[in-house]
């Protein structure tokens, strides 16, 4: 039997009849999705004019079945202000969602499927893509013409997913990684790459071919806009930031500290015990530490980063020499090494003994890491 509910992807604003959409799951203890549930799914709302479907009786106890522990619903809510939607079906935790309902425009018509404009049932309603500009050397904001589903990060076709958009530099049809889109405005979502644009005499453009509309039908014509990359003053200001640091990378893959660009990223405590960003060859050191101890897939858009180093079983000593090649083929992955060598040994007691030196590209300077680690991680 599952423990609990769970609500997700549903609208933090919604407006007033539009359909949206959200998912219900069944979850076990362990929060795993218990996929033999075949319990009913009961929902009740602050919201008296509340339309969730389908289901098989009205709310507020209206029921509907959940195959395989999850299921998409649809909702439009009927009144304004702030709300509550809950779920349980008698013996399961309930699950509860909220959400402030804002007024839908002024000239929309609501139908049986949800907020339609008047004359366009049978196309949905009718969203594009209408222009894009870069903010910073990795951000272009997007707009689109009208609402769009803007819910989650996860649910395809939605604006806040990153597999939704691609970003391509036009000069060497490279496609730009999109690892995560912010909404900032009613139309205007921000993508950032985790590559750099180019110069501002390079188009970009930024375009997408499964973003859906809050209708849930695909978007129209135009799909894409063309932007141009960022003024040379633009990106020699964070260079001259990052020299001042005497570094040369940028932490982006894992960022600890929210500045604009997200340079540096790895932080220590100065004097006064205040954060401030790390930098130079402890920084390097750092970078790769957590690059050797993290799971391949771990930084889903850094594909081949990562060893996972973690003795789960005794290590025959023929393999010792792969790893070795591997730890040095990663650390030559961080644009500040310029050389590295690693020393690998494994213990009778099943410690292993990594030892990395190697040259920074910039400085010239040398650095020395070492660690052990077992079947449970690090050994400090």
């Amino acid at each position: 039997m599952a423990a609990y509910f769970d609500i997700e992807q549903f609208p933090k604003n919604p407006l007033l009849g539009l359909q949206h959409r959200f998912r219900v799951t069944a979850r076990l203890i362990s929060g795993a999705i218990d996929g033999a549930y075949v319990g009913q799914a009961y929902f009740s709302s602050s919201d008296p004019a509340i339309v969730i479907f389908p289901l098989v009786t009205d709310l507020p106890i209206g029921g509907g079945s959940i195959p395989g522990g999850t299921k998409i619903f649809n909702v439009r809510m009927g009144t304004n202000g702030a709300q509550t939607v809950t779920v349980q079906d008698g013996f399961t935790a309930a699950g509860t969602a909220r959400c402030t309902v804002q007024n839908r425009p002024v000239g929309w018509g609501l139908d049986d499927k949800g907020l339609i404009p008047y004359g366009d049932a049978a196309s949905g309603i009718g969203v594009s893509i209408r222009k894009a500009s870069a903010i910073t050397t990795r951000e272009v904001d997007v707009t689109v013409s009208n609402f769009v589903q803007d819910n989650s990060p996860y649910l395809a076709g939605d604006a806040l997913n990153p597999a939704t958009w691609t970003v391509q530099r036009l000069d060497s049809n490279e496609f730009l990684h999109v690892v995560a889109v912010q909404q900032i405005g009613t139309f205007t979502y921000r993508l950032l790459t985790l590559e750099e644009f180019g110069p501002v005499t390079v188009n970009h453009r930024a375009s997408s071919s499964t973003l859906k509309d809050a209708s849930g039908a695909l978007i129209v014509t135009p799909r894409n806009a063309d932007f141009l990359g960022l003024l040379d003053e633009d990106k020699t200001s964070i260079t001259q930031r990052l020299a001042t640091s005497n570094n040369a990378v940028q932490d982006i893959a894992n960022p600890q500290f929210p500045t604009p660009n997200w340079f540096a990223g790895t932080l220590q405590l100065n004097a006064a015990g205040d954060y401030k960003l790390e930098s130079g060859a402890q920084l390097v050191r750092k970078l790769i530490l957590r690059r050797l101890i993290s799971t391949p897939g771990d930084f889903f858009h850094l594909p081949g980063y990562g060893i996972g180093i973690r003795v789960k079983e005794p290590i025959p000593a023929s393999n010792l020499g792969a790893l070795k090649a591997e730890i040095e083929q990663q650390c030559l992955q961080e644009r500040e090494i310029e050389t590295v060598k690693a020393s690998v040994t494994l213990s009778s007691t099943g410690i292993l003994t990594v030892t990395i030196r190697a040259r920074l590209r910039t400085t010239g300077e040398s650095l020395e890491i070492g660690f052990k680690s077992n079947d449970t991680g690090l050994v400090l």
